[in-house]
């Protein structure tokens, strides 16, 4: 979605810009070879940083352009700057910043001051600009630009299209970025911010013009957040889409009465967030402020609304032992997960769980961005006790919730090594429960798992 909405506010503003997608330079220089780009711009996360830095010093060999860098990683860490493959780093959200660039170029003038961007002037010296007010008016933004994929038939044709009805999350979770996000856009607006519900309808309507749609998936970090839009937009909805859709809600926020709503106006699957099945991490370490009581009182009136649920956990938390985190398998089964999804804990620099892990000595070098691994499906970074186990069980998670009568033998399974064959049976259930929660079709799921195979590899 960001590099659609990018897209569109570029198009908007009179200029040229297309998505190439490669696993290596080699893939991607003879079409910026033939296309001949001003601006090559790189989407960056963290673990995946150190790819895209190679990737742009082949880029900048062959091709005169200016390097710049978006997304997570850079926003968070714009250091990355000092490196010589990067020429231009924007953080927070771009399509304001990068419009601006593109035009300066254009015009030929200069683009050093530019809020959200950090740059190196002639003199090699670091600009470091603030960033600008957030956009408080959502429905200002062009529709994001639905035909920047279509030299990808399996992106542009995908029947689960993804729509964002607001922007930013409120809640403080100690493992999560908005913490970082909010903090870098105090005093710049109003964090959380929705667009209206007749603008989100004519965008869906316009997607179902020119795309064979199955079903919507709303990306919102908390779509449920906001129970007067909800109240507007549901209505709406049912009446003028009609889609099967699917949602990210806090469990919390769900009570019968939008259960009700929310299914009878097309909700199908619902996702929420347990992260811990022991509330003393999840409630005092994480700070998720969600009880058990909750949890098990929010899948109920799911299931009584027939609104099927994946739940998001994580094991291998600072201190966690086996014992809390079967807790977390067995609070799924009991509230009858249909899609469970669990990753490993991962350190993220500069989050404050990443800090608590490393002042409690759960850390044994220094927390540095180059040393992540580019998944969260591998093994732990920490040196708990439990390690090896944890990062085994994290492969049989989703196996224990489905079928809890093999959990007698997934508890010998954990204590023996790491290895592949366990990564690949987790591959294989991961692989299917995906395909099925999210409503995609099958060759095409199948098609992009082996695409992203490379990803379940240990370094």
């Amino acid at each position: 979605m960001g590099p659609m909405y990018l897209s569109a506010s570029l198009k908007r503003s009179g200029h040229d810009c297309r998505v190439f997608i490669g696993a290596s330079a080699d893939e991607l220089l003879p079409a910026l070879r033939e296309y001949k780009p001003e601006i090559v711009a790189f989407s960056v996360m963290t673990g995946m940083h150190q790819w895209s830095l190679e990737t742009a010093r082949r880029v900048k060999e062959v091709v005169p352009c200016r390097i710049v860098f978006g997304g997570p990683h850079p926003t968070f860490f714009p250091e990355i700057i000092e490196q010589e493959a990067v020429d231009i780093v924007c953080r927070g959200e771009g399509e304001g910043a990068l419009t601006e660039l593109a035009d300066a170029l254009s015009a030929g003038h200069s683009y050093r001051t530019i809020a959200n961007l950090w740059l190196r002037d002639a003199d090699g010296d670091i600009v470091r600009n603030d960033v600008r007010p957030l956009c408080q008016d959502l429905d200002t933004l062009p529709e994001p630009d639905r035909e920047l994929y279509a030299a990808y038939p399996e992106l542009h044709h995908n029947p689960v299209q993804v729509v964002i009805s607001s922007r930013g999350c409120p809640y403080d979770c100690t493992f999560c970025f908005n913490h970082q996000m909010a903090e870098l856009y105090r005093g710049k607006g109003r964090y959380v911010r929705h667009r209206s519900p007749p603008a989100v309808i004519d965008e869906i309507k316009q997607i179902r013009k020119t795309k064979p749609v199955s079903r919507i998936y709303f990306a919102d970090d908390t779509f449920a957040l906001d129970k007067q839009w909800l109240n507007d937009f549901l209505p709406r909805y049912g009446a003028e889409i009609g889609l099967p859709f699917h949602c990210l809600v806090r469990i919390n926020q769900i009570d019968d009465r939008l259960a009700g709503l929310m299914r009878t106006n097309g909700c199908e699957t619902v996702f929420f967030g347990i992260e811990s099945g022991d509330e003393h991490i999840r409630n005092v370490v994480l700070k998720k402020a969600v009880s058990d009581d909750e949890i098990r009182r929010g899948a109920a009136l799911l299931k009584k609304n027939g609104i099927t649920f994946r739940t998001y956990n994580i094991v291998g938390f600072p201190g966690e032992t086996m014992e809390q985190a079967l807790k977390t398998v067995q609070l799924n089964i009991d509230i009858g997960t249909d899609f469970p999804w669990c990753s490993i804990f991962m350190p993220y620099p500069g989050t404050r769980l990443a800090d608590y892990a490393r002042d409690h000595g759960f850390l044994a070098g220094d927390l540095s961005p180059d040393s992540m691994e580019g998944s969260f499906h591998i093994t732990s970074a920490l040196t708990n006790p439990d390690r090896r186990q944890l990062a085994n069980l994290h492969k049989f998670f989703q196996t224990a919730v489905l079928m809890p009568a093999t959990l007698p033998t997934i508890r010998l399974l954990i204590k023996l090594p790491e290895n592949s064959l366990f990564r690949i049976w987790f591959g294989i259930v991961y692989f299917h429960l995906y395909q099925r929660s999210e409503g995609r079709g099958f060759i095409k799921t199948f098609r992009a798992a082996l695409r992203n195979g490379q990803f379940f590899k240990k370094r």
